[in-house]
């Protein structure tokens, strides 16, 4: 369950910045903080301990989909990574972001979530969803929060990855239908 935990943890954190934001900058920058080093300090924990758990749930059970996630030795490292970014992203930006900085935690938080939900997943269904999830975030950050032409490369990037992620929904449908 501490696996489920590592993106409940995000998720509510990233809604949390929103809503803390309305009242103080601080707090949403703190909550996005504390949300990344939490995580980032659960993956240090069972690194040390050594323990590598599992999750399984019957998500679409008729499909045989299942919300199943686990790690492994190259995923831990690369969601150790993957917390540590986010929380140097959300330190970077502590000065930088002046504008709309709850929105920006949020969509920061989502796709970090996204990210680790690519590296947890264990049912292609589920990368999937991670890989979608993971999409829509990082086009509002590059849209709202880029350099010169954000919006033509938001749009850009949105049309590549979301192309190939419609032939990996292909691929996927054809494993589970064929």
């Amino acid at each position: 369950m501490i696996l489920a935990w590592l993106l409940i943890i995000l998720g509510a954190g990233a809604f949390a910045s929103v809503v803390a934001a309305r009242w103080s900058t601080v707090a949403s920058r703190s909550i996005a903080l504390a949300c990344v080093l939490a995580d980032f300090a659960l993956m240090l924990a069972l690194w040390i301990r050594g323990v590598a758990p599992a999750l399984d749930v019957p998500w679409m059970d008729q499909f045989g989909i299942h919300f199943q996630l686990a790690i492994d030795g190259l995923s831990l490292l690369l969601l150790l990574l993957t917390f540590f970014l986010g929380g140097v992203a959300v330190l970077a930006s502590w000065r930088e972001i002046t504008y709309s900085i709850g929105f920006f935690h949020l969509n920061v938080l989502l796709a970090v979530a996204g990210v680790a939900g690519v590296f947890m997943a264990r049912d292609l269904f589920l990368f999937y969803f991670a890989w979608d999830l993971m999409l829509v975030p990082t086009y509002f950050l590059i849209a709202v929060w880029g350099q010169e032409n954000r919006v033509h490369a938001a749009l850009k990037y949105f049309i590549f990855t979301q192309l190939s992620g419609l032939l990996m929904l292909v691929a996927i449908l054809s494993l589970y239908f064929l």
